[in-house]
């Protein structure tokens, strides 16, 4: 049975948010930290997930802006079975929501759970906004799930199925927001949307700037994590997975060849088969001795796990329509090497356009970790000046003046 969880508070208007795969990443900071502006304005807000996570204290701390979670949790996200249950879960949801809420808008952010909506008649007479972060159809060419074992022709039929689903999901809204000017391209190359649809939000975070590290803070936060002090500590802060590409890393390390090297890898979840391909890989080359897999790390502790680190690696493929993982690094004013791939660019050509990997494979991966760890002291010391002056670009002030306007816009549709 699914599980609420509800505090009553005197409101204006009712939002419903449907989101699904909710847990710790980038969609989740989006819905939370929305949440809290829209609440600190009167609004009455409702979630509606269906998700592996647990709803534990955490989560529930998370989204605690909601009055109620209507939430169902599910074995996996793998596969076209675990994919029409989301459907038919956030269908049995809503009409839940129904019987009990009245709802003013809807806000959904993926289009599986929104289909599920969409099949009831009721959600065509609300207000309507859409989240856009990631296309179902890209995340396959990623293999984001690990589905190594399609065909070409399996692939192929599952791809446009998964375009017909967002296209139809995206034509549903009359305001579209996303994150950056690529996923504004891709909806409007990928999708055909008209552009008068779509805002740049680029994406809420909690995090204000903060202080540059000293060498002694980095050389404690290290200790408490049991990682040497001496060596150059790289983090990669993602999910272990296919469309996260951290096996680049794992490659490039093994061209490195290089014993002062440390890449601490942590993310909310680790694809089984693939990290035990990559991890045996890098025994055999000799290169496990570069790695270290730490316990997940919670968000309240995230923070100090960037500032242990020299720097960040982001080496997502091109599914990656924001990236949450480059503006938390510059928020604690540390460098991030990325793909020349998605949004990641345009994220960090505004600190420094030497930090995109060119050609992103793992000799331009080599030559770039080179590169930074041959910098020098004060050239360090200014690319993390860089960084912090790029997260000013992204404060909160503004991305809460295009969603009030996305709102109003919404509501004279």
């Amino acid at each position: 049975m699914p599980k609420e969880t509800k505090a009553k508070r005197n409101v204006k208007k009712s939002i419903l948010f449907v989101a699904e795969m909710l847990g710790y990443g980038g969609m989740s900071t989006l819905i939370s930290e929305s949440g809290k502006y829209l609440k600190g304005r009167g609004y009455s807000l409702s979630l509606l997930t269906v998700t592996t996570h647990p709803q534990n204290a955490a989560f529930k701390n998370r989204f605690k802006s909601f009055s109620t979670i209507y939430y169902k949790k599910i074995p996996s996200y793998e596969g076209i079975g675990n994919k029409t249950r989301i459907v038919f879960q956030t269908l049995r949801l809503f009409l839940r929501v129904l019987e009990r809420e009245k709802i003013d808008m809807l806000w959904c952010t993926v289009p599986l759970s929104t289909i599920g909506i969409m099949i009831h008649p009721k959600a065509w007479t609300f207000s309507r906004i859409f989240f856009f972060l990631s296309p179902l159809e890209l995340e396959l060419k990623a293999n984001f799930f690990g589905n190594f074992a399609d065909n070409a022709l399996l692939k192929k039929i599952k791809t446009w199925i998964y375009f017909f689903i967002t296209k139809v999901s995206l034509e549903f809204f009359p305001v579209i927001l996303t994150c950056s000017q690529y996923a504004k391209s891709l909806l409007i190359g990928h999708y055909k949307i008209k552009p008068q649809k779509i805002k740049i939000t680029p994406g809420f975070i909690s995090w204000k700037k903060a202080e540059l590290a000293t060498e002694e803070e980095r050389g404690r936060l290290r200790k408490s994590l049991g990682l040497d002090p001496k060596k150059f500590l790289f983090f990669f802060p993602s999910r272990f997975e296919p469309g996260k590409n951290p096996e680049l890393i794992v490659k490039a390390l093994q061209n490195l060849n290089d014993g002062r090297i440390v890449v601490a890898f942590s993310g909310a979840y680790f694809n089984p088969n693939y990290y035990l391909k990559w991890s045996q890989w890098a025994i055999a080359k000799n290169i496990r001795r570069n790695m270290t897999f730490l316990q997940y790390v919670s968000r309240p502790k995230l923070r100090s796990v960037y500032r242990a680190a020299d720097c960040v690696l982001f080496t997502s493929l091109d599914l990656e329509t924001f990236g949450f993982v480059a503006l938390e690094s510059f928020t604690q004013g540390v460098p991030v090497i990325g793909s020349n791939a998605g949004a990641i660019p345009e994220m960090l050509s505004k600190a420094d356009p030497n930090l995109i990997v060119k050609p992103p494979n793992r000799n331009g991966l080599t030559q770039k970790i080179k590169w930074f760890m041959n910098l020098k002291p004060a050239e360090r010391s200014i690319l993390a000046e860089k960084c912090l002056v790029a997260s000013d670009q992204y404060n909160s002030n503004k991305n809460k003046d295009v969603l009030y306007q996305a709102m109003r816009d919404v509501n004279r549709e």
